[in-house]
C-alpha cells in the first residue's frame, strides 16, 4: 500500500509540474512572457515528466506543433563549434532531381544533396526517395542500390513511404476538404545509412563485398490516420557530408552528431501539402484529358 501511495504522490507531483510547464509554453506562444527575459528558457525534465508532457501535448496538436517547431532545443553548440557547423552546412547544396550517373546507367532521385561541388565528390551524399505508386519493397531495393553503386559515397538514403495513402487515394482525396472525415493514410519512413570506419574514412563492406547498411524505421501515421507524436526522424550532420570531410574538419563525436530533427507534426504538414497538391494535379490532369477528348470528338 505504501508503494502505491508513493506512486500516486509522484504522479500527482508530476501532473502539477507539467501543468505549470504547459501553461508557460502557452504564455510564450501567446507573447505573454516577461519582457527583457532571456530567449533561452532552460528546463531539466525528469523522464516521468517528459513522458507526461508528450502525452499531454498529444491532446493539443496546435500547442504540440509550437513546442516541437519553435521552442524546444536539445543542446546548444558553443560559439566556435557553431561557426564550424555553419561553414559546413553552407556547402551542402540541394541537387533536386538531377540524375545520378553510374557506369553505364543513371538513376533519377526524388531529391538529393551534395557537399561542395562535383569536383569535391562525384555523387550526392544524401538522397531522398518517395514511394507513392511504387511498392515499398522497391523503395528498399532502390535505397540499397544507390548506396551500393556509389560504394558508400551516397552515404544516406531517406525513404518516405506514402504507398498506403496511394492505395486509398481515390477515396481519400474526396475527403480532404471535410475536416471531420479521415483525410490521412499511413505514413512511414526508413533511413538507410552506409557504415564507415571513422578512423580511416572508408566504408565498411560485408562478406559479399557490398557496403554495410543500417536501417532505422519510423511510423508517423497508421492506417486509420492516427499520428504518433513521439516519432522523430533524426538526421545528422554526417548524413550530408563526406566521411573524409568530417574526419578532417569535425573534432569529436558530439559535432559529428549534430542533428536535424523532423518531428511528426512537421512531417505531416509536408504530407498534407503534398496531398493537396496531388489533388489539384489530378483535377487539372482530368480536365486536360477531358478537353483533348472533346477536341477529338469535334474533329471526328
Amino acid at each position: 500500500m505504501s508503494s502505491q501511495r508513493a506512486r500516486r504522490k509522484r504522479d500527482a507531483q508530476s501532473k502539477v509540474r507539467i501543468g505549470r510547464l504547459t501553461s508557460e509554453i502557452q504564455q510564450i506562444r501567446d507573447g505573454a512572457y516577461p519582457s527583457g527575459s532571456s530567449e533561452v528558457s532552460r528546463r531539466k525534465l525528469l523522464p516521468i515528466d517528459y513522458r507526461a508532457l508528450i502525452e499531454s501535448l498529444a491532446l493539443n496538436e496546435d500547442l504540440a506543433g509550437y513546442f516541437y517547431d519553435k521552442i524546444r532545443v536539445e543542446g546548444v553548440p558553443t560559439g566556435r563549434d557553431g561557426k564550424r557547423i555553419v561553414e559546413i552546412a553552407r556547402k551542402i547544396n540541394s541537387l533536386g532531381t538531377t540524375p545520378i550517373k553510374f557506369d553505364g546507367s543513371q538513376l533519377h532521385p526524388d531529391c538529393s544533396y551534395r557537399y561542395g561541388s562535383a569536383a569535391d565528390t562525384q555523387h550526392p551524399n544524401m538522397v531522398v526517395e518517395v514511394a507513392w505508386s511504387r511498392q515499398p519493397c522497391k523503395l528498399r531495393i532502390r535505397a540499397r542500390e544507390l548506396i551500393h553503386k556509389s560504394g558508400g559515397e551516397i552515404r544516406t538514403v531517406v525513404g518516405l513511404n506514402f504507398h498506403g495513402t496511394w492505395k486509398i487515394w481515390e477515396t481519400l482525396k474526396n475527403q480532404l476538404d471535410h475536416p471531420n472525415r479521415p483525410h490521412r493514410g499511413p505514413v512511414d519512413a526508413i533511413v538507410f545509412r552506409a557504415v564507415f570506419d571513422h578512423e580511416t574514412s572508408q566504408a565498411l563492406f560485408d562478406s559479399e563485398g557490398q557496403p554495410m547498411i543500417t536501417e532505422t524505421p519510423y511510423v508517423f501515421c497508421n492506417e486509420y490516420g492516427k499520428i504518433d507524436l513521439s516519432q522523430q526522424l533524426r538526421l545528422e550532420l554526417e548524413d550530408f557530408v563526406p566521411e573524409g570531410v568530417l574526419r578532417t574538419n569535425i573534432k569529436g563525436k558530439s559535432l559529428r552528431s549534430v542533428e536535424l530533427v523532423i518531428d511528426t507534426l512537421t512531417l505531416m504538414r509536408y504530407y498534407d501539402e503534398l496531398l493537396a497538391d496531388q489533388k489539384v494535379f489530378d483535377e487539372n490532369d482530368k480536365s486536360e484529358k477531358g478537353n483533348k477528348k472533346r477536341k477529338r470528338g469535334k474533329q471526328d
